[in-house]
């Protein structure tokens, strides 16, 4: 009867030689976990809102501008997301407008080889404006959003009342 132990304990430790080990994915860090994106048209301005991984606080504000100081040269953004507020430089986009994208988390990963993933991490202005995005547990806030456009000294701010949207918080990820 030992015999046969030894035997079945020796079989079962060469197979298990054998069995591929399991290991987790190799996600990019910046991969959406419960997405959810939401869109606000606000005069000029459309505003979009994504929940890319709540639990990691990965958030994306896309502020895109099609108004009347679209073809200066620097068109700038002031932005204020729940009494942050930060002026970036826009960039052309594809859609005859200029656009910002900010991210509070890890974005753009690309695969770096053996030395795994490569990721942008947000920059001072990015990690200022998503301060409130979140509370302290987490747990995603309601977003109140206020743009304006500045070109050469000339204001696109809905007569200095600023351009206002409000987005609700992604209650589905609780």
């Amino acid at each position: 009867m030992k015999r046969i132990q030894f035997f079945a304990m020796g079989f079962l430790l060469v197979m298990s030689a054998w069995v591929p080990r399991a290991e987790a994915s190799n996600y990019p860090p910046d991969y959406p976990m419960c997405y959810e994106r939401e869109i606000a048209e606000v005069g000029p301005f459309k505003l979009i809102k994504e929940t890319l991984n709540p639990y990691a606080r990965a958030f994306r504000l896309t502020v895109a501008y099609n108004g009347e100081l679209k073809n200066s040269a620097d068109v700038g953004f002031w932005i204020r997301l729940n009494g942050q507020e930060i002026t970036v430089r826009a960039e052309q986009g594809r859609y005859n407008d200029v656009f910002v994208e900010l991210h509070s988390s890890l974005h753009n990963c690309t695969m770096a080889g053996s030395n795994g993933w490569q990721c942008e991490s947000p920059d001072a202005f990015e990690k200022r404006i998503f301060y409130y995005a979140a509370d302290q547990n987490g747990r995603e806030n309601d977003w109140d959003v206020e743009v304006a456009a500045v070109a050469k000294g000339r204001w696109d701010s809905n007569r200095g009342k600023n351009y206002q949207a409000r987005f609700g918080a992604n209650r589905d990820c609780r």
